[in-house]
């Protein structure tokens, strides 16, 4: 393949050099009408076997194969029936051919998605922008073009209009699928890129050439058509070597491209009013960037309150971590009335590293999930429960002094599971504020000497833990 595609770069290269610089009599066959629907047939054939090879990717190269036989097809009906016409009627079977190639190019870059990949709604609004933008920015380089063929029949008109259209939809849409794989752009989608913008500047270019009857055979331009084929024909057998995951700088600053793209075709729009589709599509983008920039502000919104439930959340238990009983401590001591008391309850388990050991760090974590959801369930409405780090826990709640130790024991209650070859318990030390207490850190550290206190010999060492369980 790489032997093939080479050939057809090396005579696309000696072609143009032959238009530009003129060349021998003899060589003019190979490059000139016959030369070119040979050259496109066979890129036809190159793209059809890469179909065949993969099937993964087998619709989108198949239609870009048939689309570009289409077109070749085409240039054999042009070149035998109606190169010698004094008069070519429009439409003929060859602009049947003509028309096929962008239709069916437009199926196959549609077709080329990644499997099971799903686009975001930043990712449309992205690519819809990109789309529209460079399609108004195209309009206006071709309008002159389209502007002309106002008259006419009414099949003329419409076979007319069809090439400008399809080449813009097919422009617009390549760039909305770079978009849509955040701008990592490759090698894949660039040659399909770099093809299609060298079909539609080759189009218009001899549009407004056979408008003013200068268009000749072997002109400067009239390689382009082989060579957007070519490019497109190579994007074939390229990887999709994209990660999906984007650039930022690139997904920030495309759309403000884009942006400026549309705000410059309004603005020339109001100038030289050359164009008024071209406004149309120009206003279209804008307001696909607006749309981009409502889902990006809720996206943010939405990863930013994510950030702060995590931030304040345990991810094993989803109980409040240290830094929620900081703040949540902070905001009751603020707002504790006269005569109103509140409760810090510390628990700490008993046996669970050596259960811990026994059984694994995934049996401890499930063991951790159980008995915080027992604790939540004993609470109900009346106490808040946080996990302070490893197999402590913390209850806040409101509570007069003569019933903290009675509540707090049956908190502990709720902390201790046993079975087969375990028991787990709880010692726990509980404080009253204001009556034991007058500020958080006082209340916590009072509540930790009371929790150590309370356990059997202070915090038992493993070698302790492990002649209990014996």
């Amino acid at each position: 393949m790489r032997v093939a595609y080479a050939v057809l770069v090396f005579w696309v290269l000696v072609g143009e050099v032959g238009n530009l610089a003129g060349g021998p009599a003899f060589l003019r066959p190979f490059f000139g009408p016959a030369g070119q629907i040979v050259a496109v047939l066979v890129c036809s054939l190159l793209t059809g076997l890469r179909a065949m090879r993969i099937s993964e990717e087998r619709r989108p190269w198949a239609l870009l194969s048939v689309g570009i036989a289409a077109w070749g097809f085409g240039n054999v009906y042009w070149a035998v029936v109606l190169a010698h016409e004094a008069h070519v009627p429009v439409p003929s079977p060859a602009d049947i051919g003509y028309v096929l190639f962008p239709l069916l190019a437009i199926a196959a870059v549609v077709s080329l998605r990644r499997p099971g990949h799903r686009l975001r709604p930043a990712q449309w609004f992205d690519a819809s922008a990109a789309a529209l933008a460079v399609a108004s920015a195209a309009l206006v380089i071709v309008w002159e073009t389209i502007d002309s063929v106002g008259h006419g029949a009414t099949l003329e008109i419409i076979t007319s209009l069809s090439y400008p259209a399809t080449n813009l939809l097919l422009l617009g849409l390549v760039v909305g699928s770079a978009a849509r794989d955040g701008w990592e752009i490759g090698r894949r989608f660039g040659l399909l890129l770099a093809g299609i913008a060298i079909l539609v500047v080759t189009n218009s270019v001899y549009a407004a050439d056979n408008l003013h009857g200068g268009y000749a055979v072997g002109d400067w331009y009239d390689m382009g058509w082989a060579t957007a084929v070519l490019l497109m024909s190579a994007a074939s057998w390229q990887p999709h070597s994209v990660s999906g995951e984007g650039h930022t700088a690139r997904q920030l600053t495309m759309p403000i491209v884009f942006a400026l793209v549309a705000l410059s075709v309004l603005g020339l729009e109001t100038v030289s009013r050359v164009a008024p589709m071209a406004a149309v599509l120009a206003i279209a983008a804008l307001l696909a960037l607006l749309g981009r920039l409502a889902v990006t502000l809720r996206e943010n919104v939405g990863m930013l309150s994510s950030s702060r439930v995590e931030a304040l959340s345990d991810p094993l238990t989803g109980l409040g971590n240290r830094r929620a009983f900081e703040r949540d401590l902070g905001r009751r001591l603020q707002d504790l009335t006269p005569g109103e008391t509140l409760t810090l309850a510390l628990f700490d388990l008993d046996g669970f590293k050596n259960y811990n050991d026994r059984f694994g760090h995934p049996a401890g974590d499930a063991l951790l999930v159980r008995l915080s959801q027992a604790l939540l369930g004993h609470l109900g409405d009346e106490g808040v429960a946080f996990r302070m780090g490893g197999d402590e826990f913390c209850v806040l709640r409101t509570a007069h002094s003569r019933q903290a130790d009675r509540l707090s024991a049956a908190a502990a209650e709720s902390l201790t599971e046993s079975g087969q070859g375990f028991q787990v318990g709880c010692s726990f030390g509980c404080v009253t504020i204001p009556d034991d207490a007058d500020d958080a850190s006082a209340a916590l550290r009072l509540a930790d000497q009371r929790l150590y206190a309370a356990k059997p010999s202070g915090r038992s060492s493993t070698s302790r833990q492990t002649t209990d369980a014996l």
